[in-house]
């Protein structure tokens, strides 16, 4: 069991040493990588921080240039967020 521990505990020491960094390295390291595979997400997309961005500059004009920061980002989110309203309103008609 001396043995498993320390070959777990080196695995990543010769991994960050290795100094091969293409995605195939990952298989001279079994249990790297599976911690890559289990724990690696892909990288969210931009668009809603673009969308949010967007709304912003829509709400933030130059005849709304007094707004303080937290009226700003109470439009904001009421803004963001208008489908949910529609779609709960949506769901209570008979």
């Amino acid at each position: 069991m001396n043995v498993a521990f320390n070959s777990v505990s080196a695995e990543p020491d010769m991994y960050i040493n290795d100094t091969s960094r293409d995605i195939d390295s990952l298989l001279r390291f079994p249990l790297v990588k599976k911690v890559f595979v289990a724990k690696n997400i892909a990288l969210p997309s931009s668009a809603p921080v673009e969308r949010l961005f967007s709304i912003g500059g829509q709400i933030l004009t130059p005849r709304r240039n007094g707004l303080c920061d937290e009226h700003f980002e109470e439009l904001l989110m009421l803004r963001a967020n208008r489908h949910l309203e529609e779609n709960r309103r949506m769901s209570f008609k008979c």
